[in-house]
């Protein structure tokens, strides 16, 4: 007896059976000849081109060429097909066809954004393709039943909308963002495909999440303010995931229990009320962020042995237990709650610490504050006394805050070893408190003055002092001011051109190779004896002095209004303005080796020419410095340490140090990529997750086993209605 497949089924079977399929199923359908021989006689293909880009395998006899002119012509098909490339045509005559509820609409090319020079033809464009999603999920639709888009873009965002989520097909997204969506019916589940990113947003957006099965090869699952109600666990998460978020106000669970994270870099919690991490197992997890507003945290059992960066915030002391990590290094930490009664063993692990809290004296007590290489503090008052007593023998790095309280003097820690400092103050008016022997060693000075002010650095001298920065706005005095080995000086006006900052600057550097004065208004600048200066870059100055510039290879951006300038530079390279004079009268000479060859400089300069200049780079090595914490550095030598690899250069999601904060942070650069990575363990689909379009067997003479092909087409019939009973067509 011949074995019943489901190509045998009656038509309207068929087409019962066929509404549940995507567009991109049915076109791959066609591929099978027997189904192809079925489906002729039900099926049609309506076009507006020649040109076919998505059902490329229907059959030409199939085709029928949209008229728009012709209202009365016969109907055939119960099934229709359509693609469609100019959206606004079919849409303005959208009242011929609106009698198909079977209708698959299938939209071609790239949807156009709104364009800020209001070219109304794309603006109507998108607007269209946004009513016609409005339609997909309306109960009542006689236009189509399912809307497919075959645009390029690689996030499609879904913003308020009520949707079918079996009624949209985007087979080229690789991620999808649903900001307040809801499902129009909760029972039924989106099309198998395996997306890189999934995003829920807004409480409204607890019904979309149900029509979706997040076990599959997902690698950035992202859900904010849903306030979902379960818990995260091996019947919900896909052990492909590089990226958890989740943002909730109710208590947020996560159960690793059965799953091998081998993939996940990024796991971000925050919550208003309680978090509990549980059984969680992963051989390449970077970043953990936990940050209860009101609740506790309770992180136990885990295995994470390349877990490097860990934000644990909360207003009680967390639970910590049994969670191995070799290599952690920072962590960030802002913990209220806090006595001796607490277990800060996990803390004890990191050798670089954040405190964000105004006692972090509180914190440093019970932890072994000479193994710390990296600290950050706040200088709320003067009532941390006891933190100035505490041994810092191991301290390389140090940023601290200081509060308007602290306007003429510098706190200083116990840390003979630090060399990098950052200062960030509110209303510090003097550069007081620290002198040489406060840190002997230290080689890079940065400062960060918020207010408008007028600020003196005056008579500070340091021999190992390679590198100074300060960015500030109001007056600046850098007066008397003597660093032997300082190689690098940048002062900044943090608001650029835009507000008037005057510098008076006397400073003397023998080494200086690189300096810059950005935005700040020098009325004189004598520069006599820096010989060994390679990099200049003044933008607001009226009279500059620098006649032994014998190593100067670049000079940027001097400014207009110059009332005298004299520059003798035989070895200057590159200079990316002409300086003149505002008034005629003033001094001007500058002698230069601009465009002139190595030999014409050796006649000309004689003694002055160094061939060995010619050699340095157009960019200054200092650069790299410039804007650069200590904890900056640090955490970009955590990022090298994830991307070390060629494919990961531009790994998604994107880490990087927020410069305001100084924390280390990941976004979404809306560029999502597939993540096979050649020398990692490529993704996978998940196990029986039967999806149509995966690579068929070879069919050899137009002709494919019955057997293939009634296993392809049960994953449909499987949801067909339960009441159904075929047996009554045979």
């Amino acid at each position: 007896m011949k074995k019943v497949t489901v190509t045998d089924l009656p038509d309207e079977v068929f087409i019962k059976i066929l509404q549940n399929v995507s567009p991109t199923d049915i076109n791959n359908l066609y591929a099978i000849k027997e189904v192809s021989d079925k489906l002729q006689d039900f099926v049609t293909l309506t076009k507006d081109s020649e040109e076919i880009k998505f059902f490329t395998n229907v059959p030409k006899k199939s085709h029928v060429m949209i008229d728009y002119n012709y209202f009365d012509h016969a109907r055939t098909g119960l099934l229709e097909l359509f693609e469609i490339s100019d959206i606004v045509k079919f849409y303005d005559n959208r009242h011929v066809y609106e009698d198909n509820e079977l209708r698959m609409l299938v939209i071609t090319g790239n949807m156009p954004l709104t364009s800020p020079f209001g070219f109304m033809e794309q603006e109507r464009k998108s607007a269209i393709f946004d009513k016609l999603i409005e339609l997909s999920g309306k109960r009542e639709n006689n236009l189509f039943k399912v809307l497919g888009y075959t645009g390029t873009a690689d996030v499609i965002t879904f913003n308020q909308k009520s949707l079918y989520p079996n009624r949209i097909h985007i087979p080229g997204a690789k991620a999808l963002v649903f900001t307040n969506c809801t499902s129009t019916d909760e029972s039924l589940k989106a099309w198998a495909k395996d997306f890189d990113g999934l995003h829920f947003i807004g409480e409204s957006s607890r019904s979309i999440i149900k029509s979706f099965d997040l076990r599959t090869a997902l690698a950035d699952l992202r859900i904010e303010r849903v306030n979902i109600d379960f818990e995260l666990n091996d019947k919900l998460l896909s052990p492909t995931l590089k990226r958890i978020k989740v943002i909730s106000d109710r208590d947020v669970v996560i159960d690793g229990n059965n799953l091998e994270f081998n993939d996940l870099r990024f796991l971000e919690i925050k919550s208003e009320e309680n978090i509990i991490i549980k059984n969680l197992n992963s051989t390449t997890l970077f970043h953990a962020s936990l940050i209860s507003t009101y609740g506790s945290i309770t992180f136990q059992n885990a295995e994470l042995p390349k877990l490097q960066y860990v934000e644990i915030q909360s207003e009680t002391f967390p639970v910590i237990s049994n969670v191995n990590c070799p290599e952690l290094k920072h962590i960030h930490t802002g913990i209220n709650d806090i006595d001796s009664s607490n277990d800060f063993s996990f803390f004890q692990k990191a050798t670089s610490l954040s405190i964000a809290t105004n006692q972090p004296v509180s914190f440093l007590r019970f932890i072994n504050t000479d193994t710390l290489k990296f600290l950050k503090v706040n200088f709320v008052d003067d009532t941390q006394h006891e933190l100035y007593s505490m041994s810092f023998q191991n301290l390389e790095g140090l940023d601290i805050y200081l509060s308007e309280y602290f306007d003429e003097f510098v706190p200083t820690l116990n840390a003979p070893s630090l060399k990098s400092l950052k200062i960030k103050a509110e209303k510090l008016h003097e550069f007081g408190g620290i002198e040489e022997d406060s840190y002997p060693q230290l080689e890079e000075l940065t400062l960060d003055l918020v207010h408008r002010q007028v600020f003196y650095m005056e008579d500070f001298y340091h021999h190992k002092l390679k590198r100074l920065q300060i960015t500030g706005r109001g007056f600046l005095r850098v007066l008397y001011v003597w660093f032997k080995n300082l190689e690098l000086l940048v002062i900044n006006n943090s608001d650029g051109d835009f507000d008037f900052t005057r510098l008076e600057l006397d400073v003397n550097a023998p080494n200086l190779i690189h300096l810059e004065l950005n935005y700040v208004q020098v009325e004189s600048l004598t520069l006599e004896d820096f010989r060994k200066l390679k990099y200049l870059r003044i933008t607001d100055v009226r009279n500059l002095v620098g006649r032994n510039l014998d190593s100067l290879i670049k000079l940027d951006s001097i400014c207009d209004g110059l009332k005298s300038f004299v520059v003798r530079a035989p070895n200057l390279r590159f200079c990316n303005s002409q300086p003149y004079l505002e008034d005629e009268d003033g001094e001007f000479e500058f002698i230069h080796g601009l465009r002139l060859t190595s030999e014409q400089k050796k006649d000309k300069f004689k003694d002055k020419y160094n061939p060995s200049l010619e050699k340095e780079p157009k960019i200054s090595p200092y650069e790299e410095y410039i804007g650069k914490t200590y904890f900056i550095k640090l955490g970009e030598s955590f990022i090298s340490t994830l991307m070390d690899r060629e494919q990961e250069r531009d790994y998604h999601p994107r880490i990087f140090v927020n410069h305001q904060s100084d924390k280390l942070e990941y976004k979404i650069d809306g560029n999502f990529r597939r993540f096979d990575d050649p020398i990692d363990n490529p993704r996978k689909r998940v196990e029986n997750y039967n999806i149509i379009d995966k690579p068929r067997k070879k069919v050899e003479n137009n002709r494919i086993n019955p057997d293939p092909t009634h296993q392809l087409l049960m994953r449909f019939v499987q949801d067909f209605d339960d009441d159904f009973d075929d047996e009554d067509y045979y």
